[in-house]
């Protein structure tokens, strides 16, 4: 009997494109769930931002050494964007595999394991509040205050506030686009490449 009671269905592949962070399925019943680890500082970037022209970005003045109202603005960016949406997808997504893993061999432990999860359900959803605020460090060393106090007045109007409430669909019906569109291009660039190679004397 599935678990399914505490996902958080309808995001969809929020962390594929926005945030970076899929979902792991482990197989629960062979390996231990390891430890949450202590979030880390952000570490440090081996690349620099480049803009839509090209031309490298200079990187913020007070990025070096964010505030702690730096860090905060950043933080509510985070939460203003939906973001943090896809931290709570995962500690619900790791719930349901725990629960389903447990059950399918001990089905009669549903009634109890729905207790337990329900329990720690508050414990869990605390610890997505750890890559909220190293998510909030890494945007603080990308973006300055004042880039962000920007970025935060438009997320914060109607319009910003119905984009972000459009993500789940729009990535969905994108992911579905997708597909479709990797299919196509994948059959006519491989029939293109053959009548190429042809024209060389070469048949694939």
């Amino acid at each position: 009997m599935p678990l399914s009671r505490w996902s958080s269905r309808g995001i969809g592949p929020i962390l594929a494109v926005a945030l970076a962070c899929p979902v792991a399925s482990p197989v629960l019943a062979q390996a231990p769930v390891p430890a949450a680890a202590a979030p880390a500082d952000p570490p440090p970037q081996s690349g620099t931002p480049v803009g839509t022209n090209g031309v490298p970005l200079p990187p913020p003045p007070d990025a070096a050494n964010p505030t702690p109202e730096h860090i905060a603005q950043a933080r509510k960016l985070i939460l203003a964007t939906g973001i943090s949406r896809s931290f709570d997808v995962m500690i619900a997504e790791f719930m349901d595999q725990i629960g389903n893993s447990v059950t399918q061999e001990r089905p009669e432990l549903v009634t109890d394991m729905h207790a337990v999860l329900d329990k720690l359900k508050p414990e869990f959803d605390r610890q997505s509040q750890e890559m909220i605020d190293q998510s909030a460090k890494i945007y603080a060393s990308l973006l300055s205050q004042k880039d962000i106090d920007t970025i935060l007045t438009f997320y914060n109007t109607e319009a910003g506030k119905r984009y972000v409430a459009m993500q789940p669909l729009f990535l969905n019906q994108l992911l579905s686009g997708t597909q479709a569109w990797q299919q196509k291009i994948a059959i006519n660039m491989m029939a293109r490449v053959r009548a190429e190679m042809k024209k060389k004397g070469h048949d694939l």
